[in-house]
């Protein structure tokens, strides 16, 4: 009976850390790009400290086409998928064609899913025309803010927020300085206004 419950508590720490792996889809360009429609692919993303092996996983989309991925995903790194034969830091070629009209995606491994994006019933983000993928965001997802998206490269959205960080210091310096020019005018006015009714008899 020990032993029973000893292989359940291993399997249920094996299970704990599948749930909170951070191997995750990252971006979906599931439209193609501007030279061909066919030119798709998927990036995953590893937000772990430590290199991981990607040998006994897999994609499963909707259900019937399987991609075995093999290989490692590096720390804090991509991992691209791709069926365009000559776009490169391609990490796994595939020529499982993604619907535009929608898929299922799962990623698995050793037959536990990690991640499901069921999008049977349209891709939420996306656009066809201006070939902008579909990206990851800290909430969820949006359309990436560039066209032909980024692959192997952080998503636009953390690229945008980036921007904004470092603006915001220059504002509140900015600011500062605004302050302390209105403090220093205010008491060189409170001083003028002394000096003059001294002067008044």
């Amino acid at each position: 009976m020990r032993k029973q419950s000893a292989k359940l508590a291993l399997i249920l720490i094996f299970l704990f850390d599948i749930a909170k792996a951070s191997v995750f889809i990252n971006e979906i360009c599931w439209m193609g790009d501007e030279s061909s429609s066919s030119n798709e692919w998927i990036e995953l993303y590893n937000n772990s400290d430590k290199n991981i092996s990607l040998d006994n996983w897999e994609i499963r989309i909707s259900e019937t086409k399987i991609i075995k991925l093999t290989g490692n995903i590096p720390s804090q790194g991509f991992y691209l998928l791709s069926r365009n034969k000559s776009q490169k830091e391609v990490d796994l070629f595939f020529n499982k064609a993604l619907n535009n009209n929608g898929e299922k995606i799962e990623l698995s491994n050793n037959n536990t899913v990690i991640e499901v994006l069921d999008f049977k019933q349209g891709w939420p983000y996306g656009n066809n025309k201006t070939k902008q993928t579909m990206e990851k965001i800290e909430n969820g997802w949006q359309t990436s803010l560039d066209t032909g998206g980024t692959p192997k490269k952080q998503n636009s959205y953390f690229i945008e927020e980036e921007k904004i960080e470092i603006k915001k210091p220059l504002l509140e310096n900015n600011n500062n300085y605004t302050y302390l020019f209105s403090f220093i005018l205010s008491i060189a006015s409170g001083g003028i206004l002394v000096f003059i009714k001294k002067l008044l008899p």
